[in-house]
Order: structure tokens, then sequence, then C-alpha cells
């Protein structure tokens, strides 16, 4: 897997954190691989960070955890092989079969993927392209959510600014 100018290896934290069933380290490291994806436009950190975010949402839905056990030590073999598309074809399947999400949590992931690398500054198309979705599917999430008012401050504050610009 190539993800230059990382410390840690994704794969390896990604195989702890399931073997774990560590839902909240799965959400950081999806984090971490945007940053790294954001920073190296790798395939790999994408998609560690789909899986990452998948596997989150499915152990947090505690009570169908005798269900993915298959689903679970499938992927942790996948991932000594560095089959990920494969595992995200696994996840989407299990999805599908069991029908745990409302959508495609496979999808869900790679959108919300998308608008993370759209908010740290890559553009709207290379985001969509990176994470393999609609350029419309990371603007109406990104428009669902409060991220550019929680950056930019509120609108007020972005008022004066635009007042004193403008003195």
């Amino acid at each position: 897997m190539n993800m230059e100018n990382t410390d840690a290896d994704p794969v390896k934290e990604l195989r702890c954190a399931l073997e774990k069933k560590d839902a909240y380290r799965l959400r950081e490291l999806s984090e971490q691989c945007v940053d790294i994806a954001f920073i190296t436009q790798s395939r790999d950190a994408i998609n560690v960070g789909i899986i990452s975010y998948a596997f989150h949402k499915i152990f947090l839905k505690g009570h169908y955890h005798s269900q993915f056990t298959e689903l679970l030590e499938c992927s942790k073999k996948k991932l000594d092989c560095g089959s990920l598309e494969s595992i995200i074809e696994d996840i989407k399947q299990f999805d599908k079969k069991n029908g745990f999400f409302q959508g495609n949590v496979v999808k869900k992931a790679r959108i919300k993927i998308g608008a993370r690398l759209y908010t740290r500054g890559m553009s709207l198309s290379k985001a969509a392209e990176l994470v393999a979705v609609n350029v419309s599917d990371i603007l109406k999430y990104s428009g669902g959510t409060q991220v550019s008012e929680n950056m930019a401050g509120s609108v007020k504050a972005r008022l004066d600014v635009a007042r004193r610009i403008f003195e």
C-alpha cells in the first residue's frame, strides 16, 4: 500500500481496530485517511477510509454483531493480502443482504469522505473523482451540513470582515 508521508501504516491500524471492534478508532482512522488522501491523493488511503467508516457504522449497530462475524473475519484476511477493493465489495453485499442501513453504507462513506476532502480545500471535481461519486452527491451532502458556517465563522462575522474590506 503506497501512502507516503505517514508515520503509521493505516492498514495495520485498520486491522487492529477491526480486531478490537473499536468503532471510535475506526472513525478516527477514517479522518486520518482523509488527511493522507488530501496530501497524496492515494486511492489506497481513500479505500482504507471507506472501509474504516463503513465498519464504524456497522459496529455501532451492536444488536447485529452476530451477523457480521463472517464479514469481519473475511475482511481481516483480505487486509493481509491487500485486497481493499474486495473488502468494499463484501461490505456492499453484506449491506444489501442485511439491509441495516437506509441506502448504501459504502456510498455514504464515499460521499462523506469526498465532502471532507472538499472542505479541506480540494476541488470538488477532484474530490468526487477520487471517491468515485457524482459532484452532486457531495454538494447535496455538504449543503446539508453546517461545515461552511463552522469553518468560516458566523454570518455576522463574515459580514463585518466584508464591510471592513470595502471601507
